[in-house]
Order: structure tokens, then sequence, then C-alpha cells
């Protein structure tokens, strides 16, 4: 029986270069699904332009330290890249795919973990990339701009940070209530600030109950049946108004920002962020890192980051004032 790690990466548009090699039984009339989903991702891919065809002749400008955000969709592909760079050169960063074709039901993910030094504008990588049960080990050199990501396959195109959760998918859409939900000043995947326990429930697809037994009718948390049970969420006059990812949580934001994030990262990721000594810890160091999102919609949301001098040990979202509660509702 054929490796079925090996027969989805025969699948994906060449993003990576993958170790595993692909051999397709052309006479197995089985085998006809994955050859026509392979032939409509390369079609889909073969058409992206080379970085020598859409060059301008100018030079490219010279990237300074920050984060940098790309994103590529096609009907076959929805892929997202975070590059983070740091004064020294050196360069760590994340791709999250989906590769999807609707007509034949076939969809799977991946991610590629980065790692390298920026040459002017190359940018030689060690790339890991792990699909379903399945990691490998690359290395590339790509090229990157101020306004684009080439794998020299495909062209990524520069994009504001906060859209990554939007463009890489799952199969339902998707975004609901999961342990890879990805937290914002106003949300966790399909769940937003502000909607009834009702609504929280259909667009969490899954039950939420109250964490204690707290008689407290007009503000109590509750957690979601399924997983991720560890997210806590804030009830008031009963609607969401803050969202709580404690120590040991695997759930990062849209940035990229997760439990034992550094500092260093969390102000690369959020630059202006505020930063104001911790109510019990601020004597080894403890912070409060607060982030406002610039929307004019949005001026009501935080987004919080407690840190104990050297990561983060909780998150916080939600409106005022209770985002900035820090003994619960209180």
């Amino acid at each position: 029986m054929p490796n079925r790690a090996a027969t989805i990466l025969c699948l994906l548009p060449p993003i990576a270069a993958l170790a595993i090699s692909c051999t397709t039984d052309q006479s197995n009339p089985s085998n006809t699904s994955a050859n026509d989903a392979q032939q409509s991702i390369e079609v889909a891919t073969d058409a992206t332009p080379t970085p020598a065809q859409s060059a301008s002749g100018n030079q490219p400008e010279t990237l300074t330290p920050g984060q940098y955000c790309f994103g590529a969709e096609n009907e076959n592909l929805s892929a997202t890249a975070q590059i983070d760079l740091m004064a020294d050169n050196f360069v760590s960063g994340t791709v999250n795919a989906t590769v999807h074709n609707e007509e034949l039901g076939y969809y799977t993910a991946y991610e590629q973990i980065l790692n390298g030094k920026l040459d002017g504008n190359q940018l030689p990588l060690d790339i890991t990339t792990n699909i379903e049960l399945d990691t490998q080990n690359s290395q590339e050199t790509w090229t990157i701009s101020t306004e684009s990501l080439s794998t020299g396959r495909q062209i990524f195109d520069r994009i504001d940070c906060e859209q990554l959760a939007e463009i890489t998918k799952s199969p339902e859409d998707f975004n609901v209530l999961t342990a890879s939900a990805q937290l914002a000043a106003d949300r966790i995947g399909n769940v937003q600030i502000g909607m009834t326990l009702p609504e929280a429930e259909a667009a969490a697809k899954t039950t939420l109950l109250k964490a204690v037994n707290d008689p407290n009718q007009d503000c109590y948390f509750v957690i979601a049946q399924t997983l991720p049970t560890e997210v806590l969420f804030m009830v008031v006059d009963d609607r969401i108004a803050r969202i709580d990812i404690p120590r040991g949580s695997k759930i990062k934001t849209t940035r990229g920002i997760g439990i034992n994030s550094t500092e260093e990262a969390v102000k690369l990721a959020y630059s202006d962020i505020a930063v104001e000594p911790h109510k019990y810890t601020a004597s080894t160091g403890g912070k409060y890192m607060t982030w406002q999102p610039q929307a004019a919609s949005k001026q009501n949301y935080r987004l919080e980051f407690e840190t104990d001098g050297l990561g983060v040990t909780a998150m916080r979202a939600g409106r005022l004032p209770e985002v900035g509660y820090v003994e619960g509702c209180s």
C-alpha cells in the first residue's frame, strides 16, 4: 500500500522542495482522482510568473528588521508566510497552507518552519515541512523584498499581518473553534466578542458550559465542551466580553504569538504595543503588554499579554473594561 503522506505530498504545489519522490501508476483507475487533482494544481501554479518575468528592473528595497507577512491564493491553494527579520539578519518564519479541490473533494494542509540568514534579497533557508503524519527537511534559497516573497515557483504578495487568519482556511471554513483557532483582539476563530451564548455556540460548533458552579449571572466564565477546553470565555450581561488563554495552551494570535513567546517577539509582532509593570510580579520582571487595534471600529478592543519578564504566560482579548480586569470579573 502506498504511503499516504507521500501521496499527499505528490499533489502539493511546489512551494518547498519536498524529499519524498512521487510516482503515479497511470494504469490504475483508483489513481484517477489523484491525477486530476495534481493536474488541476499544476495548472494553477504553473501560470505564476517567475521573479524574472515580474521584476521591474529596479534594485530591491533593503529590508529593515521587523515582521513581514505574505499571501498567495488561487483556486487550489491558500497560503500565508510570516517572516521575522532580526537586527543581525537572522530570519525565522512559518508558511501555513491548504491545498484544496472542491470538485474532487480533496483537501490537505501543511506547515513549514523556516530558519536562515538574509543575504541582500536572497534568503537561504533550512525548511521543515509538517504534513499529516510526515516531516520533511529541505534547503532552498528564496527571494524577498518589501512587497513580495518568491520561492522560485510561487510568488507571495505582501499583506497586512492581520490578514493571516483570513487567508489560510480549514475545510469547513472554516475557522470554527478548534485547537488551531487564532486569537485577535475581537475574536477567537469565528467566536466574536459581543456574541450571545447561543450565537457563540453556533459559531464555535460546540456547547459552552459554565467553568465553575457560580451563581453569579451577571459575570461568569464558560468553556467549550470540545477542544480547546482550556479557553475561557467571560460572559457579561449574557454576551461574550473577553477571551482568556491560560498557561499551557497552544493557541496563537493572528500574528503568531502564543504562550512562551518572548517579549521581544511580542514587540516585533505588535510594534506599537504598550508596556506596564505587572500588578503582582513586577518585582521579578512581570509585565502587561497591551495592544490596541488601529481600525476605528475596534478602538474599544484590546489584546493583552501577561509576561514573567521573559515570555508570555497568559493572553486575553476583549472589550473594555472587562479585558483589563486582573482578578476574574473584577
